[in-house]
Order: C-alpha cells, then structure tokens, then sequence
C-alpha cells in the first residue's frame, strides 16, 4: 500500500468513526428521549389510576390502565432495545434472547389493539345499556376481558416465535449475530392474514361501534334546544282571573250600594287575588327549576358522552396514524426486500412504538382527572391552580 493510499484510508476511518459518534450521540439524545418520555409519561398513567379514586372507580378507566401497562412495557423493553441496537448496528444478544424479546414486543403492542375494541365495546354499552349498565358491566368482567386479551397474545405469538417452523416446515436462514427477526413475517400470506386480524378488524370493528355512538348522541342533541317556557302564558293567567275577579266585586249580589259591606269586600278580593298570585308566581318558578334541572341533566349527560366519543375518535386516529404505515412497509417487503430501505424500516417500526408515548398525552389532554394528578406529580402545583380557575368559572356558567 502506498503512502497516499494509506493516509486516505486513514481519513476515510477518522471521517467515518467521527459519523458514528455523531449519529450515536442524536440517537441517544432523540430516541433515549423518546424512550425515557414513553416510560415516564405511562408511570404517570399507572400512579393516577392507583391513588385517585374517582379514575380507578370508572370501568372504562381499567382498559386504560392495561393499556399503559402495555405501553410502559413498549418503552422498557421494545424501545430500549432497540435503542442499543441502533447505537451497535447489530443484534448483540443472540438467538433465544431475539426470539423473546420478539415475543415480548408483539405481545405489548398488540395488547393496546385490542383493549381499544374492548374501550369502544365499553363506550357502546354505556349508552345502549343505560341503567343497566353498571349491572352488565364490572370489574370482574373488565378483568376477565383484559385477562384474555394478554392469554391470547402471548399463546397466539409465543406460538408463531419457537413453533413456527415445526408446524409449518418453512425455515428462513437468519443470521442472529447481527439480525433479530421473526420467521414468519417473511412470507406474504400469513402479513396479509396479521393485517386482517390485528388491524383491518380492529379498525372496522370501532368505526362501526363510533358511528352507533355518534348517531346516539346527534339523537340526543335534537332534544337540547332550549325554548320558551310554557309556564309565561300561565303566569298571565292569573292576572286575567283577578282582573275577572275585580269587575266581579264591583256588582253587589243583593244590587244594593253599602260602602261597608262593600270595603270589607273589596278588602277580602284583593287578599285571595294576592294569594292566588303568590301560589301561581310558586308554581311557575318550581315547574321552571324542573325544567331547568332535567335539560341541565341531559346536558351534562350529552356532554360527557360527546366528550368520550371525540377522545375515542383521537385514539383511533392516532393508532391509524402510527400502524397503517408499518403494515404497508412489511407488506411491500414480503414482495420486494430490496424496495424498502433500512430508513424505512427503522421509521416505520418505530412510528408503531410511538403510539405508546403519544397515549399518555392523549388523555392528559382530554380528562380532566388525569391531567390534574399528573399535574400534581410532576410538581407543577402552580400551573394546576391557575388551569382550574378559569376551569371552575366556566363550569359554573
């Protein structure tokens, strides 16, 4: 080797370490912030649910609950190593160690699919249920729901991990040394048969079940136009029955003209005419509280609803947002490895992981009882104050 040649190889491995360092360094900053924010952000999640009861006490609020503890999962485990997989380029721990971290990481971020149906299930029965539904609905079946979602996830994809070339006879030659894939993901057939079971299905299932609620609560909403209240004719009614009464004293029964008889008349009219008014002005004030109380009730009822429906809509969305490109990558791989860049691949999957840190923000931001306790456990007691004064005005309005 020449000298020239050697000094370009020189500069061509400084020029290159100086990348990695850089690149180790945004990877730690960028994607080590993302992770710590994944894990912090659903701690969060699990500590407001365990302390305050008035979450812990709403059924819905247990499939919350499964649902950080997934997403808690996906930052301590998918994300965290992933993280040191982008730092070395390679797959460091070998074979039995990939095939249980792929078991771990299909588990928890298939879990939060199916508690969203089972979210959606909820919200359906709710308002289909109506009095009925804290009978229909407990704890100990929210428990059993959430029981089989993670027996059927760990049984469905424990078998497709250290089974799947036994049952099927199809072996793809991976190199755990430095890759860290699942066997099955590389044949067409069974990617299509997953993006039926864990996304075509889920996402048709909640559409379905959104649009009966949104049709259930544009129901209710035709009924909230407040109108006049029709106890004002009656409150004219009296005035009428008086002013009958006044013309009605004027005539004397026995046609006679004595003042006497005629003041202690007049006296006697004019104390029953106040009487009958007091009694028509108390009827008419407790018939508009009545009417008040019932639309305020329906109000509020609708409102709450509403409210559920539009996080509902969010949380879907956002799942949309962060699985749909994933499917169509490892689809459009299963057909042309080489068309999909390694970027692509990194993107995309870790997109999919994303959706675990945007969950927590997603309900700070939409209940009111999650955001005060994180509020509060983040030690932001000023900000808390001042977001529930004008809070608290507005409810009162």
């Amino acid at each position: 080797m020449s000298v020239s040649e050697s000094e370009y190889s020189a500069s061509w491995n400084s020029t290159e370490e100086g990348y990695t360092l850089v690149r180790n360094i945004f990877v730690v900053v960028v994607y080590g912030g993302i992770t710590l924010v994944t894990i912090v952000g659903n701690l969060l999640v699990i500590i407001a649910f365990s302390r305050d009861l008035r979450i812990s006490r709403k059924i819905a609020n247990w499939y919350i609950l499964n649902l950080s503890v997934a997403d808690l999962t996906v930052g301590l485990v998918s994300m965290s190593v992933n993280l040191i997989w982008l730092m070395t380029d390679d797959w460091p721990f070998g074979e039995i160690s990939c095939k249980l971290f792929l078991l771990v990481d299909y588990v928890v971020t298939n879990v939060p699919v199916c508690t969203i149906i089972f979210i959606s299930l909820d919200r359906y029965w709710l308002l289909t249920k109506k009095l009925d539904y804290p009978k229909y609905q407990t704890k100990t079946k929210a428990t059993a729901f959430i029981v089989f979602m993670w027996t059927f996830c760990i049984v469905f994809f424990g078998v497709l991990t250290f089974v799947w070339i036994p049952i099927t006879g199809y072996e793809e030659e991976i190199d755990y040394s430095w890759n860290c894939e699942l066997e099955a993901t590389y044949h067409f057939e069974f990617q299509l048969f997953m993006i039926a079971l864990f996304f075509v299905f889920p996402l048709v299932t909640i559409a379905c079940l959104n649009i009966i609620v949104y049709r259930n609560i544009r129901e209710r909403s035709k009924g909230f136009v407040r109108s006049k209240p029709v106890a004002t004719s009656a409150s004219k009614e009296p005035i009428s029955a008086s002013n009958s009464s006044v013309n009605q004293e004027q005539i004397d029964d026995d046609g006679t003209n004595n003042s006497l008889k005629k003041g202690t008349s007049d006296l006697s009219l004019i104390s029953l005419r106040v009487q009958k008014n007091d009694s028509m002005a108390a009827s008419v004030k407790t018939a508009r509280k009545t009417e008040k109380s019932s639309v305020d009730k329906k109000q509020k009822e609708f409102n709450r609803h509403r409210k559920a429906a539009i996080t509902l809509a969010v949380l879907v969305g956002v799942f949309i947002l962060c699985w749909l490109p994933f499917y169509i990558t490892s689809l459009l791989g299963t057909l042309c490895e080489i068309c999909v860049p390694e970027l692509a691949w990194e993107i995309t999957s870790n997109l999919l992981w994303c959706n675990s840190t945007i969950n927590p923000f997603l309900y700070a931001a939409m209940n009111l009882y999650f955001r005060e306790n994180f509020i509060k456990l983040l030690g932001l007691k000023r900000c808390l104050k001042k977001h529930s004064e004008p809070l608290t005005s507005s409810t009162e309005g």
